[in-house]
């Protein structure tokens, strides 16, 4: 981490991650500013007590400058003592710099040591006056994580809870940005903040999340029988053209703390909080030690999510780019599910010979369509043609196309990965691959930009079903073939900013199908007739 702090209310300015891996969206060489991305008004751990703030008029302690006292390259401590000069307040911030072994890769060691994304601070205050004083403060939670690409996403900047239960276990739960605009927009409206909802429960962390990204506030310290927060909320850092897009964070207020006079022998004139903040990349090994490993959505196929990474990262780590890992993954795909391949070509091939008995069925009873229907499934039962068969590899593969959607979604790793094979417009994997800006908006659907791959995967899946498909056997069946036709052209609409990795396995599984297609009717066509 690289921490930029700032006397004004010694909090902190701006958070930036100093591993090349993660570069700001398009800028490839600019380190990513995770906390503080875009400069506004509230800070990040910036601090409030009301003892202090109602002696500074129209000011408050987030908006003068404290007195910095101390600094290092990895250590600083800012202090404010209130006009009166009855409290003292000194924060310190530190990192715990992380010595690599020479046996362990950067890499490895990045990835395992959840103590290199942490910055601590102490929060301290004295009682200087003579007499007892109970005191309350605010701890201001991360602002400005960066929105990445909205208009793609299916993910924004959400409020992340950990909950402590008794026995230590930990509730997750998800408070949405798109929820937290819509209370502060209620309380603005009937000027009443009480609408805005508070938590009371003990945290194991609390903050915000991205796509790939987390900032996230833990207190230091047994929350269960002495919790350091009372309460908290969430906070609107920034309103943006849409609710779900605001910039969201969080303000912790601590239990009501008995602080001594300065005479008291106990020490009970001082108290001392601490508390971690990680910032960092959403990975199992580095979110574990907060108990925060939940915050990874793996979805409703998470064993089959888990797997589609486990397989894309090992075959990165034989060589392959992540294009060329999501590639062979299609490819292990297609080859686990050649049986049922062809089983599905030869359904095809008895349907092919079942139309010119179908299409005599059609004429035979079109006065009675009663009976058609019946004769048809006995015509089926004959060849042993069961009707659901040819869909099975499609069904079979919704998972997979899901579950590689949310790898897509949730990977810090294929987060700006490029495929450079077919030039340099492919520079995410993760997201939509626009090949030129149109200058103008397409009506209805709001593009400005032309992305290629999804169009290019909706035709070569048509020219696939086209190929397995028997020739219609009447003129209703012809009009649902041409239905099925426009609706394909319908789904470009939905498919058209589905990310890139998503669009190479639809047109490698694609491709694969046509060809062994092919395959395997030239294979039948060469094979000898059965008894020769």
């Amino acid at each position: 981490l690289a921490v930029e702090l700032t006397s004004l209310g010694a909090a902190v300015d701006s958070i930036t991650l100093n591993d090349p891996r993660y570069p700001e969206i398009g800028q490839r060489g600019t380190p990513l500013t995770l906390v503080g991305h875009d400069a506004g008004l509230i800070k990040t751990l910036a601090t409030q007590i009301p003892d202090i703030d109602r002696q500074l008029g129209d000011e408050n302690l987030e908006s003068l400058h404290w007195a910095l006292t101390a600094a290092s390259e990895s250590s600083a401590t800012f202090q404010f003592e209130a006009p009166d000069g009855g409290l003292r307040v000194t924060k310190t911030y530190w990192l715990d710099p992380q010595e690599r072994p020479g046996d362990v890769d950067a890499i490895s060691f990045r990835d395992a040591q959840s103590a290199g994304y942490q910055l601590h601070l102490s929060v301290k205050i004295e009682n200087l006056s003579r007499e007892a004083k109970t005191l309350e403060y605010s701890l201001q939670g991360p602002v400005g994580l960066p929105l990445e690409d909205p208009d793609n996403a299916s993910k924004y900047n959400d409020i992340r809870l950990g909950f402590l239960r008794d026995g230590g276990s930990v509730d997750h739960s998800t408070f949405t940005a798109a929820e937290a605009a819509q209370e502060f927009h209620a309380a603005v409206k009937n000027n009443d903040f009480n609408l805005i909802e508070v938590w009371k429960r003990p945290i194991q962390y609390i903050g915000v999340d991205t796509r790939y990204f987390a900032a996230l506030v833990h207190p230091v310290g047994d929350q269960l029988t002495s919790p350091t927060i009372h309460s908290s909320r969430a906070v609107v850092a920034a309103e943006r053209k849409e609710d779900r897009f605001a910039d969201v964070s969080v303000l912790l207020t601590s239990s009501d703390r008995q602080l001594g006079s300065v005479d008291a022998a106990d020490g009970s004139s001082v108290l001392e909080d601490e508390f971690i903040l990680y910032a960092g990349p959403k990975r199992e090994e580095l979110l574990q030690p907060l108990e925060a490993a939940s915050i990874l959505d793996y979805g409703w196929f998470a064993p089959l999510v888990r797997l589609m990474l486990l397989i894309l990262h090992s075959l990165h780590e034989m060589g392959l780019s992540y294009g060329l890992a999501i590639i062979g993954l299609t490819c292990l795909v297609r080859a686990g599910m050649i049986p049922l391949t062809r089983h599905q070509a030869k359904s095809m091939d008895k349907m092919k010979e079942l139309q010119p008995k179908i299409k005599v069925l059609h004429e035979k009873y079109k006065k009675d369509p009663s009976s058609l229907s019946p004769e048809e499934m006995r015509q089926m039962q004959e060849v042993n043609f069961k009707m659901f068969a040819g869909c099975l590899p499609l069904f079979l593969q919704m998972p997979i196309f899901i579950a590689l959607y949310h790898s897509l979604q949730i990977s810090v790793d294929l987060r700006m990965a490029p495929f450079h094979l077919f030039g340099n417009w492919i520079d995410n994997l993760a997201a939509p691959a626009a090949m030129f800006q149109r200058g103008f908006a397409i009506p209805f659907v709001g593009w400005t930009t032309f992305n290629l791959l999804p169009i290019l995967s909706i035709v070569l899946m048509q020219a696939n079903q086209k190929l397995t498909m028997p020739p219609p056997a009447d003129e209703e069946q012809a009009m649902q073939y041409r239905m099925m036709n426009i609706m394909m052209y319908v789904m470009v609409v939905f498919f058209y900013r589905v990310p890139v990795g998503l669009c190479f396995y639809f047109i490698v599984s694609s491709v694969w199908g046509t060809t062994e297609r092919s395959l395997m009717k030239r294979f039948a066509s060469a094979a000898p007739p059965a008894g020769a």
